[in-house]
């Protein structure tokens, strides 16, 4: 049981340095004006299509997770290294607001939104650990877009 609880640890970490490479620009904007509605429609039916692949093979998530990098983090999401963990978010919708926020390495396409998330890390048919995070994502041609998500 501890050693599960240290290998826990260890993705939750890991999760955390890939959305550490991503820093804020400036202070969050709190008196955002409302996400428009085709906005948070892409961004719900991008979280949805990862959720789908949580808990299963790990391949399925790396494939679902490079087809929605924002273009401009491709690149950075194709170089992650292998992951023996999925993951699954449980957004909290109601702080989805746009942000002033730019990532570290890479670029993002459009506006960026910030999203206080739940995130649940599986393996082997179990979660191993959990973790609150806040997700940058982007919408570009109607698809919602993440920041590079590498898994551990």
């Amino acid at each position: 049981m501890r050693a599960d609880r240290r290998s826990g640890t260890v993705l939750i970490g890991l999760l955390l340095t890939g959305l550490a490479g991503c820093t804020p620009s400036g202070p969050a904007d709190t008196g955002s004006a409302a996400v428009p509605a085709e906005v948070r429609t892409a961004l719900e039916a991008t979280i949805a299509a990862i959720n789908a692949t949580a808990n299963g093979p790990v391949a399925g998530q790396r494939a679902v997770l490079d087809d929605r990098a924002d273009p401009g983090q491709a690149a950075l999401q194709s170089s992650c290294g292998a992951a023996t963990s999925t993951l699954s978010f449980e957004p909290v919708w109601t702080d989805l607001q746009a942000a002033d926020f730019a990532p570290t390495s890479g670029t993002l396409t459009g506006p960026v939104y910030s999203l206080p998330t739940l995130i649940r890390i599986h393996r082997g048919g179990r979660i191993v650990g959990t973790d609150v995070a806040e997700l940058h994502l982007t919408a570009v041609d109607g698809v919602g877009r993440t920041t590079a998500l590498c898994v551990g």
